[in-house]
């Protein structure tokens, strides 16, 4: 399953986010969090603020897939909100 292409249908404008992310050499999740959140709001067209919520959901999703990506942070047993 290609979990960006996911990403971007799921949080993004689908195909069009998909090539410009791989336009701009961003092929995979991990790659997605090396770039810099105001970079991508550019090529999201989007806001600063979105663009980290696009990473930050791009993050959860790689977890999610892959049981072996370190997680950025430790869970907690506290109920969702």
């Amino acid at each position: 399953m290609d979990t960006l292409a996911l990403l971007c249908n799921l949080y993004g404008d689908g195909p069009q986010t998909l090539r410009r992310l791989r336009e701009a050499g961003c092929g995979t999740l991990a790659a997605l969090e090396t770039i810099e959140s105001e970079r991508l709001a550019s090529l999201l067209r989007t806001s600063v603020r979105s663009a980290k919520r696009f990473k930050s959901e791009g993050r959860l999703l790689r977890e999610r897939s892959d049981p072996t990506a370190e997680r950025s942070s430790p869970r907690t047993n506290e109920p969702p909100v």
